[in-house]
């Protein structure tokens, strides 16, 4: 079984990830303070693509924007529990798709093209920077560490469209690895962020690689809780876990939604006891 977890800068709502939520406001604390608004991530039925900057060892710009939603992004909402639902999304072809191509109902079809976006601009970060996509896909290496925490970005698109975002910063766990049960309830721990810029969020996603799936928002308070109730749903398997601290940001694009993840994610070994 594999599990994603994720801390978010971003609320939820239970008809998409839980990463889309009500706006907060990001006021930069420079010279001139800014409102920024942060509006999570699109809806999974709305969402052409995004852009994500990436911050490990290194500083990654990636990003796609289709002309349609992808058909093997749509969720539906099985169940939930305080700020966790179980959410399915369609099974995958088999055998997978070739390139561009999507799967739809079980059957491979052609996908939405990219949308021509042309060059996208980012500032904010250490050496602000254009970038155009190759075949539809934008991706570029920033100088490192491209941003520091507190710090706003803005990606400015066509049409005058601009996504904001707020630098992250890396964090600690309070334990080297965790033990997911059904049986009990699961707290995690990790290091608070050192400024207050942004009301942030944690995203906790618990997959099996099969067609169901876990995703909890919580506040990044230092500590979560991943329902064991909700965990007993999940089939058996060897889990994998990431937790990413993140802002996310979205605005409407042509007929669709795109949005702006800036993140510091980590892997961190779990287990699932059953």
């Amino acid at each position: 079984m594999t599990v994603l977890l994720l801390l978010a800068c971003a609320g939820g709502s239970p008809d998409s990830a839980p990463d889309s939520a009500p706006a907060d406001t990001v006021t930069d604390s420079g010279m001139t303070e800014r409102e920024v608004p942060l509006d999570g991530a699109c809806t999974a039925d709305t969402r052409l693509g995004g852009f994500a900057l990436t911050l490990t060892d290194q500083s990654l710009f990636t990003g796609y924007v289709a002309t349609a939603p992808d058909p093997e992004a749509a969720e539906t909402e099985l169940a939930h529990v305080s700020d966790c639902f179980l959410f399915s999304h369609p099974p995958s072809c088999e055998p997978a798709c070739e390139a561009g191509e999507s799967c739809q109902s079980g059957t491979c079809v052609a996908a939405a093209p990219a949308m021509d976006l042309g060059a996208v601009t980012l500032e904010g970060v250490a050496s602000p920077v254009a970038v155009s996509p190759t075949d539809g896909r934008y991706e570029q290496a920033l100088t490192h560490p491209a941003v520091v925490g507190g710090e706003i970005l803005s990606l400015a698109l066509p049409d005058g469209v601009t996504l904001w975002g707020v630098g992250v910063e890396p964090f600690v766990l309070a334990q080297p690895s965790w033990e997911l049960s059904p049986k009990a309830d699961t707290e995690l721990q990790w290091s608070e962020t050192s400024h207050n810029v942004v009301r942030s969020r944690m995203l906790v996603t618990l997959s099996t690689g099969g067609t169901d799936f876990i995703r909890c928002d919580f506040a990044d308070d230092s500590r979560a809780t991943i329902p064991g109730a909700l965990v007993a749903e999940l089939p058996e398997g060897t889990p994998t876990l990431t937790m990413s601290r993140r802002t996310t940001d979205a605005d409407t694009v042509g007929e669709g939604c795109v949005d702006l993840v800036i993140e510091q994610p980590q892997d961190v070994p779990v287990t699932l006891a059953r």
